[in-house]
């Protein structure tokens, strides 16, 4: 419980620093960028909830397959047509959408996340603290 407690403290620590990181990079590049400095905020947000990014990309990857696999294509060349589906080109575009979902929902996101943890860091504090008055 405690190796617990350690590792959601670290991670919190860890966690408000690339918040705040990316905080500051908005504010600073809103004025002279726009729209690239909360890209910049969503990359910064990136780093703690990696494991969040990469579901996102990997599930945006295999819908796009899907989606590329049920789209067919028909040419004509002389007297031969040719059907295709295109899975590969539909995953790429799943990967490319997921990523810029996951960088547009990092900033909103990860404080979702932290408020999370802190609640458990609290429960866990208040069972450590409950098991050593026993």
């Amino acid at each position: 419980m405690k190796k617990n407690l350690i590792k959601k403290s670290v991670w919190l620590g860890f966690a408000l620093t690339c918040f705040l990181i990316g905080l500051f990079i908005c504010i600073d590049q809103s004025a002279k960028e726009g729209l690239a400095g909360y890209f910049m905020f969503g990359f910064c947000c990136i780093f703690p909830i990696i494991g969040f990014f990469f579901r996102l990309v990997s599930g945006g990857a295999k819908a796009g397959r899907k989606s590329g696999a049920e789209n067919y294509t028909a040419t004509q060349t002389g007297s031969t047509i040719t059907v295709e589906n295109h899975p590969f080109m539909g995953w790429i575009i799943g990967i490319v959408l997921g990523a810029i979902i996951g960088l547009l929902i990092g900033p909103i996101f990860l404080p979702i996340r932290m408020i999370i943890v802190i609640k458990d860091i609290i429960v866990l504090a208040i069972q450590l603290k409950k098991e050593k008055n026993n």
